[in-house]
């Protein structure tokens, strides 16, 4: 099969050859805004959130103003355009360079926890977070993050290991299995660095 040239006339009068591949190029551009619409497509319906972790100090007329409790509160948001679903153990945490993730369940899982009246109802999993909106979970006391941090040095005994949590990194799952990196204030990691 021979390939056959055929003339274009330029618009300044010049000719130039036109080969049979243009057609093939023209289709493999075709090709490429399809994989690249495809993949931004997918993109949109991805799982994305934003969550982040901070201590925070309860005041009601029936407790103590002196000694408010203060506990640790994860904040989710959805920044996707899909609903989200948080499921029950979804707080994890993570020592550098260890396999293993930790789950802590939520403050709702404890029956003694004296602060429901304040809280109001207890969460219903699998939460459902809509596209733009968030949910706070309240994880533990800051008494009770102390005694956890301490109580996971303790039974690390070398440097290194005691080193890992250091750079320790709090993880939130969501119902579909991916994982997120919760942005830890100042205050939650220099527990872990006091322990």
């Amino acid at each position: 099969m021979s390939v056959v040239a055929l003339p274009v006339i330029s618009c300044i009068g010049s000719v130039a050859y036109r080969s049979p591949s243009v057609g093939c190029r023209a289709r493999i551009k075709a090709d490429q805004t399809n994989v690249v619409s495809l993949w931004l497509a997918s993109r949109a319906a991805r799982t994305r959130l934003r969550a982040t972790g901070s201590l925070k100090c309860f005041y009601h007329p029936t407790l103590d103003p002196t000694k408010p409790p203060t506990v640790l509160a994860v904040t989710v948001t959805n920044t996707g355009s899909m609903t989200l679903r948080i499921p029950a153990g979804f707080f994890m945490w993570k020592a550098l360079l260890k396999r293993e993730y930790m789950t802590q369940p939520p403050m709702e899982f404890n029956q003694t926890f004296p602060y429901f009246a304040i809280l109001g109802e207890p969460h219903s999993y699998p939460v459902e977070i809509a596209p733009r909106a968030s949910e706070t979970f309240y994880i533990c006391e800051k008494a009770g993050l102390e005694s956890e941090a301490k109580r996971m040095l303790r039974a690390n005994k070398s440097f290194l290991d005691r080193l890992r949590f250091w750079f320790i990194r709090a993880l939130v799952q969501t119902d579909d299995g991916k994982m997120f990196r919760v942005k830890l204030s100042r205050e939650v990691r220099k527990i872990w660095r006091r322990a």
